[in-house]
């Protein structure tokens, strides 16, 4: 399965998008992509991408999709019964207002 890396920056009125294919996910290419680059970089969450939480300039930040994710899993492993149970709960109530603030 591969990957597509990109970069989104630039001034406001002249913004940037930079894409770059490749076959594998590994942190080697992403590790190259990203040589000298400061700012934040989103990921999913894959262990390869580990490296980003030590490199000075970088801010690694995830995805909310991803985890969202984790939290529904919970949920249905629960099972719903009378509305959604526990802290999985209340974790995905505060993630849909991210989403509707996003929007």
């Amino acid at each position: 399965m591969g990957k597509v890396f990109f970069l989104k920056g630039g001034a406001p009125n002249k913004p940037v998008i930079m894409f770059q294919y490749h076959p594998t996910r590994s942190g080697d290419v992403a590790s190259q992509f990203l040589n000298g680059y400061q700012g934040i970089v989103q990921t999913d969450g894959y262990a390869g991408y580990n490296f980003l939480d030590i490199i000075t300039g970088i801010i690694h930040v995830a995805c909310w999709v991803h985890a969202r994710r984790k939290f529904t899993d919970v949920v249905k492993a629960l099972g719903r019964g009378k509305g959604i149970p526990g802290n999985a709960g209340t974790a995905l109530k505060y993630i849909s207002k991210l989403y509707k603030i996003e929007k």
